[in-house]
């Protein structure tokens, strides 16, 4: 019997199929093996140095109305390598109006999602998300401010900065 405290990946994608991988481990019955499939890593790739260096982790998932999701391995990971961690719930603006390739290669993303986002690496439970709504626009503009406002610390580049 599980307890209400077990904090095994979900036995069931509610979503979609997953890698083989990833299902092969949702099979395995025994919920002593602890899996937890990292659903985000932004990086930053220095063009200068060649050097890659991860802005923030996030777990991710499909809203449906709840705005509740375990993060603990996901803040562990966060404080362990030293970045920032988010919770995004993500649903599309409208589900009868699909995007085409035209539309993403014109915009360079797709229009027709929104985001809630917390910020979750510092809290010590999966309790208190303050979540903040994202347009996809909104949402690429942050992630392009995170890239602006990061300094490559590479010794090349930290030479070449002086």
């Amino acid at each position: 019997m599980k307890s209400a405290r077990n904090y095994n990946m979900a036995r069931n994608n509610y979503f979609n199929r997953g890698d083989l991988f990833s299902e092969f481990h949702r099979s395995i019955q025994d919920d002593t093996f602890k899996f937890l499939d990292l659903d985000a890593i932004f990086y930053n790739h220095c063009k200068r140095c060649n050097n890659k260096q991860i802005l923030f982790i996030a777990e991710t998932a499909y809203f449906k109305g709840n705005l509740y999701k375990t993060t603990d391995i996901t803040r562990l990971m966060a404080k362990m390598m030293g970045v920032p961690a988010y919770l995004i719930f993500y649903h599309p603006v409208n589900a009868n109006i699909k995007t085409t390739d035209a539309q993403i290669k014109e915009l360079g993303y797709d229009p027709n999602l929104r985001l809630k986002v917390a910020k979750i690496d510092h809290l010590k439970s999966n309790y208190g998300y303050q979540f903040k709504d994202y347009t996809a626009y909104e949402w690429v503009m942050f992630e392009k401010e995170q890239r602006m406002l990061h300094k490559c610390n590479s010794l090349e580049c930290i030479k070449w900065q002086k």
